[in-house]
Order: C-alpha cells, then sequence, then structure tokens
C-alpha cells in the first residue's frame, strides 16, 4: 500500500501570499514571447511588470524585473478507477494487473529567464503521485502512474530571435512536440509524462519551417535522480508548412 498521501499545495501558497500583499504587479498589457524547452509556435503569455501597476489577479502569470523572470505553477488532480482494461477479458475471475482505483496528483513549478530577445532559459521541477494505490511504485511497471518524487523535468537554453536570424537552437532537458502528437509529443496525460535530453535545432522562414533534433529519452525512477538512456538515441527531422 503506498504511504504518500499528500499534496504540495504549499509552493502555490506561498506565490498566492506574494500577491496578496502586493509584492507581485502585473500591467494592464499583456505580450506573447516564444517558451524555451517546446514548440515555437505554441506563444505563452507573460506581463510586463511595472511599479505601481495594477495588483496580480488569479490567472495573470507571476512575472518580475519587467518581465525577465517568470513563474509558473501547475497542480493537477484526478481520480482514476481501472477494471479489466489490461486484455478487456472479463470471462475470467481474476483480476488485471492495472485494476485499481487511485488519485493522481501532479505539481508542477517553473521559473523562465529571458533577458532578452536572444536567450529564453527554462527550468521546471515535477513532482508526481499516485495515491491510495497498490500498484507498483515505480512509473510503468505493470502498467503503474508510480510516484516521482520532486525532480527535474525541464532545464533547458534557447538561444534564438526569428526577426533577426532565421536560426535557432534549444539545448537540454525539454519536452519534444509534433503534429498531433502520436509519435512524438510530451505525452501530457500521464501522469509524469515524457522528456528528454539533448539538442534541438530550427531554420525558420515566412510559411514554412525545419526542425532537426538528437535526443535521448529520459527515464524517470522513483527515489532516484532521472538520467537519460544513453542505449536508446533518437534522431529526427520535422518539416512543417
Amino acid at each position: 500500500m503506498k504511504k504518500s498521501y499528500y499534496i504540495l499545495f504549499l509552493p502555490g501558497l506561498v506565490m498566492a501570499a506574494l500577491a496578496a500583499s502586493g509584492i507581485v504587479s502585473a500591467d494592464d498589457t499583456l505580450k506573447k514571447t516564444a517558451p524555451a524547452g517546446d514548440d515555437f509556435k505554441k506563444p505563452i503569455l507573460t506581463a510586463d511588470l511595472k511599479p505601481g501597476a495594477n495588483a496580480w489577479r488569479p490567472g495573470d502569470p507571476m512575472s518580475f524585473d519587467h518581465g525577465r523572470w517568470t513563474f509558473d505553477v501547475q497542480e493537477r488532480l484526478r481520480f482514476e478507477s481501472r477494471e479489466n482494461n489490461f486484455d478487456f477479458d472479463g470471462k475470467g475471475n481474476a483480476l488485471s494487473i492495472t485494476d485499481d482505483s487511485y488519485l493522481l496528483q501532479r505539481f508542477r513549478m517553473g521559473l523562465r529567464y529571458k533577458p532578452d530577445d536572444w536567450i529564453n532559459a527554462y527550468l521546471q521541477t515535477q513532482d508526481s503521485r499516485e495515491i491510495g494505490s497498490n500498484r507498483p511504485d515505480d512509473p510503468g511497471f505493470f502498467g503503474a502512474e508510480g510516484d516521482q518524487d520532486a525532480s527535474l523535468h525541464q532545464a533547458n537554453v534557447t538561444i534564438a530571435n526569428f526577426k533577426e536570424f532565421p536560426f535557432g537552437a534549444t539545448v537540454g532537458r525539454q519536452e519534444l512536440g509534433y503534429g498531433d502528437e502520436r509519435l512524438i509529443g510530451p505525452f501530457d496525460w500521464n501522469n509524469i509524462g515524457r522528456i528528454f535530453d539533448g539538442i534541438k535545432f530550427r531554420f525558420q522562414q515566412a510559411n514554412w519551417n525545419l526542425e532537426a533534433f538528437a535526443v535521448m529519452p529520459v527515464s524517470q525512477y522513483t527515489n532516484h535522480f532521472d538520467v537519460p538512456d544513453s542505449d536508446d538515441k533518437f534522431f529526427g527531422l520535422y518539416y512543417q508548412m
């Protein structure tokens, strides 16, 4: 029986307290910036913070130093009850190895640093739990989502300014997502997700772009620092119009 029954809300409460105290404030005007460690085509919102601006509101980004530093926080809960969904054979009375009822919890906190139009650094931690389950603690064993203590989910630097130069690169631990993400994606439905260590290049034109990557999938464990699988090297090209 799993013994991890706590849910990590403390960092979010601390940030909410900062907002309520007026330390964090947001400008009425939001601007879009390209994210690091994700598709450049997917914008995120950051706020241009200025002294004396309006107070922070729920849903606004947590940014400081005129938008150079941006915090993001995600807490996700999902209850699941699985019965006979391993082989879908209901003739026998034996339980499937994946049968169980449990609460999935995932907490992520990220910090983005964008000092200028060329550099975009991103760091993200993750803590995920399968609460109230009798399935194995290690992710992936017998279909279990598993427990993953606080770990390094993303850590990358993007050097790119496509308004000035057509080439860009992202180096480090990152998510990859292409097309409908059936073959290559962050696997976000899963409680732990999928990440890669490596490098990604992008050539951007007005009506098309080309990405090339050389990465290794990261093996995620319980009570162990996540490391890339050096025996599983992954290379690819992705063209989009």
